[in-house]
């Protein structure tokens, strides 16, 4: 991994009825801009599960790079991270 980042983003849409509709993308890109206008970070890392396609398409189309792929407790999991903030 590289240096640790300044911020770590969580997210996580419980309804299923609001799945692949774009509000994900549309919150993290929110929270890049409102970091970067407000806070003076280089890079936000991010987990996700190998399974979970959507997130992963989601950091993909936002510009996050794929850092690590790893295993905890038997679960495949990638760690990924946002580095040219001063794009957002």
């Amino acid at each position: 991994m590289s240096e640790s980042p300044q911020a770590m983003l969580s997210y996580c849409i419980f309804d299923k009825d609001y799945w692949h509709r774009g509000i994900g993308t549309f919150a993290v890109r929110l929270f890049i801009e409102e970091f970067t206008k407000n806070f003076e970070i280089r890079q936000i890392g991010a987990f996700t599960y190998d399974s979970n396609s959507a997130s992963i398409a989601l950091l993909n189309s936002l510009d996050f790079k794929l850092v690590e792929n790893f295993s905890e407790d038997g679960i495949g999991s990638s760690y990924f991270e946002l580095q040219r903030l001063e794009l957002y």
